[in-house]
């Protein structure tokens, strides 16, 4: 619908009353500073998080850990989806997590006949069977009360965050979509979501 994926997440943010953005960027910040700065219409306290280095998934966060408390949400910016962020907070709050993370299922098409097999011998077949699977879908609410201390402009992926808040004895909970989801990272993904958007979704 002729519109970045990038506004498409932030009109969806302040029409969930969300107005404090701040965006990480790395490649191509410029451009993407530029657009920002273009669009006044936005009308939300947009701010940037500038990375000298990539810092993973969850390394920005410790640009704005000192400066940050309470619940925050962070949004992968590769995500089209219809999430009502609100609900998603009430539901961390209630469960007084330090981390929820958004899952989706996924169903993984095998396009063979899979052969089960022991000792040369064949127990049985199943044609092109579907997996399912309950995948990480890039949202996240953080407490940042409750983050263990990260280093600064240092690498680290959003696995590796919630690894070590286990670690630390804190409570991870698990909020499954039911909303519209699609992440883009694939080109086919791409294409569907050009289909699904201007179909309303």
């Amino acid at each position: 619908k002729n519109k970045t994926l990038l506004q498409h997440i932030i009109e969806h943010l302040k029409e969930n009353n969300f107005f404090n953005i701040k965006i990480s960027i790395f490649y191509l910040k410029e451009k993407i500073k530029n657009f920002i700065y273009r669009n006044k219409k936005f009308s939300a306290n947009i701010n940037f998080l500038e990375e000298k280095e990539p810092l993973g998934t969850a390394g920005c966060l410790s640009l704005i850990q000192d400066s940050l408390s309470g619940n925050n949400l962070v949004v992968n910016a590769d995500v089209l989806t219809d999430i009502d962020y609100r609900g998603l907070l009430d539901f961390h709050a209630k469960k007084n997590s330090a981390i929820t993370v958004c899952t989706r299922e996924y169903i993984h098409e095998i396009p063979f006949g899979v052969v089960n097999v022991s000792n040369g011998i064949i127990k049985s077949i199943e044609e092109k069977p579907s997996i399912k699977s309950w995948v990480n879908a890039g949202i996240y609410v953080i407490n940042f009360d409750k983050l263990p201390i990260l280093k600064k402009d240092k690498y680290l992926d959003m696995p590796d965050l919630l690894e070590s808040t286990l670690a630390e004895g804190e409570k991870v909970s698990n909020f499954e979509i039911s909303n519209y989801w699609i992440d883009i990272g694939q080109i086919h993904d791409y294409e569907k979501a050009q289909l699904d958007i201007n179909n309303n979704l």
